[in-house]
Order: C-alpha cells, then sequence, then structure tokens
C-alpha cells in the first residue's frame, strides 16, 4: 500500500492507496483543497464543517456538470444512473468517515 500526503485547508493527511494512485490522489486533494478554498472568510471553528461544505460544493459541481451532459428524456434510460448513485454515496460515506476522524483527533482517514 502507497501512502499520499494532502493538504486540506490548514491540516494535511496521509491517506492510503494501491500503487500507482499516487497521481490521482495527489490531484483529487488539490481539488478538494479548491473547493475548501471557496469557504474564504466563511470557514468555521470546525474543519469537519468545513470539510462537509467543501464536499457540498464539489456535489454541487458534479451535479451540474451531470446536468450540463445529461441526454434528452427520450435518450434516457428507465431506472436512472445507478452508478452515479452509488458513487455519490460512497463519495458520502468517506466524507462523513472524515468528519468523524476529525472530530476525533485523526489524521488518516
Amino acid at each position: 500500500m502507497s501512502e499520499v500526503r494532502i493538504t486540506v485547508g490548514p491540516k494535511s493527511y496521509t491517506i492510503g492507496c494501491d500503487p500507482g494512485e499516487e497521481d490521482k490522489i495527489a490531484r483529487l486533494g488539490t481539488m478538494i483543497d479548491e473547493f475548501y478554498a471557496k469557504l474564504g472568510s466563511a470557514r468555521s471553528t470546525s474543519e469537519a464543517n468545513n470539510l462537509v461544505f467543501a464536499a457540498l460544493f464539489m456535489a454541487d459541481a458534479l451535479e451540474e456538470a451531470n446536468a450540463a451532459k445529461a441526454p434528452s428524456p427520450s435518450e434516457s434510460m428507465p431506472g436512472g444512473d445507478t452508478g452515479l448513485a452509488e458513487r455519490l454515496e460512497a463519495l458520502a460515506e468517506r466524507a462523513e468517515r472524515m468528519a468523524v476522524a476529525l472530530e476525533g483527533g485523526e489524521a488518516n482517514a
């Protein structure tokens, strides 16, 4: 297992990943930090809250991007995109684990 150190806001986190995934994790960490920076002076004293807001900004951007490329109603398939729902659920669970870890004082997620 490889490890990558990312910085989001004022904190750094060591993230475990598969070998070869280091660059991707670093890029994703940079993206999270950019969304975190959008909080500006509205940051909370709770890092967990700040990370949740950054995740909400990211989810909003993802939703807008998906809406922009959504097929017309005649092209859409019944049942919707379950893969997207599963990925969003996994992201939400990861954000929740990170929030819990931050509240507990852990630096690893």
